[in-house]
């Protein structure tokens, strides 16, 4: 065994005790539903930071984007942190509202929100149906990327089944044990991980560049984005700026808190550090295309394989650094979107052994606190279907994953209109509006896949991205013949833009 195969090993063993450890103990505290999907609703500002900055940092969609294209784009790749900092000031200023409509202190999901102000199930379970589906595709690219990561070590592939097998178990086990308490306290060492590996990775291409004898590209360090294609900087505008108000992790996370001060002190400083970790990442794309020697076709290998360059034990120990760092985002990121997809699930679409209505919801009726168990079986479930569909989609249908990741994002953006009504203060007659807008996001979602779609099947790229505007114009611009949704729409931004 080499001496980084080793560290590495050892590293991934003590976390994984470790997370065991952390879900253990966070069982012992959890008494009812609300301690198990919503940590109490007593998260304070300071977890809420670190597991909004950890979840932020995906391995599929930070990571290993800019590891990749850093060094096609440079630090024009700006504009990616740049649009996710303007989406979540937009989360910022709605918070108020939501205040004021009770979701932060009582509130369950994004869509109970919804089904609140439009008092319609039907829409409540369109929303939540998209939601749940877009959750889980992500998901599943999450391992996807996290099983090539393991390439690094074995091309076997029965080998690598069983290790995307084990990666959806882990996540789902110290999460089933923990519930959402386990999934903030793991965050907070995932993020040192995290941490650990971005400065690794930095110091490490640093030491490569000064021994290269290659030029170094400076153009790559002056930001032009807007020289970008654009196809990608409609993809960073309509993916990043409406996308964090959809996000049900958000709207969960949100929730945790109970409390509008501490979630507006928590989110603003999150939006720093997770700019700082995406630019530093840019960072790192551009350093890694500068030093690389490596011909792998897998972007993220291709950097481990490079800073392996690096004499021993230094190079060791920075090759493990960043492995653990990248296994640690993508379970950062995994069980931040799998007890989502299981709130929906207990809350939006009953999955409990008594019926709820939503005023026991929000009331915190016995009925649902007592659900513990059924919480747990939907973990299994979503756990067992996110591996039978990964194993569907690589081992059979040998599906085209960036196209993927990206419809399975582009989808929610149809769910703009119906989110940003529903603040609207007055809520009279939003009902009648329940049929337009849930034909516009049907409309919206069509085009969204039928692009992605004609995409793959004429091999333009410009087209999958262009689904993002498509499917967002549609959902947007179909309910306007209603006068009363023009005025609505008007009346919510401005409530949140003024919060």
């Amino acid at each position: 065994m080499q001496l980084h195969e080793l560290i590495t090993s050892s590293l991934l063993l003590f976390t994984l005790l470790l997370y065991g450890w952390i879900s253990y103990t966070k069982r012992r505290s959890i008494n009812n539903i609300d301690d198990y999907l919503f940590s109490g609703r007593s998260l304070d500002s300071k977890s809420y930071r670190r597991t909004f900055v950890a979840t932020g940092i995906s391995l599929a969609t930070v990571m290993v984007f800019f590891i990749q294209f850093g060094g096609v784009f440079g630090l024009s790749l700006i504009l990616a942190p740049i649009s996710y900092l303007i989406g979540v000031w937009f989360l910022l200023r709605a918070l108020n509202a939501l205040s004021e409509d009770g979701y932060i202190s009582n509130g369950t999901t994004l869509h109970s929100y919804v089904r609140e102000s439009y008092d319609s199930l039907v829409l409540s379970r369109i929303t939540a149906s998209i939601s749940v589906l877009g959750y889980i595709g992500i998901l599943i690219i999450e391992i996807h990327v996290g099983v090539n990561v393991f390439g690094l070590y074995t091309s076997e592939s029965s080998l690598l089944q069983i290790i995307a097998i084990s990666l959806a178990a882990l996540m789902g086990l110290y999460t089933w044990i923990g519930g959402y308490k386990a999934v903030v306290g793991t965050d907070k060492y995932q993020l040192l991980l995290i941490g650990g590996a971005t400065f690794a990775a930095i110091v490490g291409l640093l030491y490569l560049l000064t021994n290269s004898t290659s030029p170094f590209p400076g153009n790559l360090l002056v930001p032009k984005p807007w020289e970008l294609p654009l196809s990608m900087i409609i993809v960073f505008l309509f993916g990043n700026i409406p996308l964090q108000i959809l996000r049900m992790s958000n709207w969960q996370r949100i929730a945790a808190v109970g409390e509008v001060l501490a979630v507006k002190r928590g989110l603003s400083q999150a939006i720093i550090f997770t700019f700082v970790f995406w630019a530093l990442f840019n960072l790192i794309g551009v350093l890694f295309s500068a030093t690389s020697s490596s011909q792998e076709a897998f972007p993220a290998v291709g950097l481990l394989n490079t800073l392996g360059a690096i004499p021993d034990p230094y190079g060791a120990i920075v090759v493990s650094l960043v492995f653990v760092g990248m296994v640690a985002a993508l379970l950062s990121t995994g069980d931040s979107i799998l007890i989502p997809i299981v709130t929906s699930l207990v809350y939006d679409f009953g999955f409990h052994h008594k019926k709820v209505t939503y005023t026991d919801q929000m009331a915190g009726d016995e009925n649902v606190r007592d659900a513990l168990s059924d919480a747990r079986k939907a973990i299994v479930v979503v756990v067992v279907l996110t591996i039978a569909l990964y194993g569907l989609l690589v081992w059979v249908a040998n599906f085209d994953f960036v196209s993927l990741l990206f419809v399975f994002f582009n989808q929610q953006l149809v769910l703009f209109p119906a989110v940003i009504l529903a603040m609207d203060p007055n809520k009279t007659g939003l009902k009648s509006l329940t049929k337009i807008i849930s034909v516009a996001i049907g409309i919206g979602w069509i085009l969204v896949w039928a692009c992605t779609y004609l995409g793959v099947l004429l091999n333009n790229q410009d087209l999958v991205f262009y689904a993002a505007a498509i499917g967002f114009a549609c959902a947007t611009l179909i309910p306007t013949i209603s006068s009363r949704y023009r005025v609505g729409f008007r009346r919510s931004m401005s409530r949140i833009l003024s919060g």
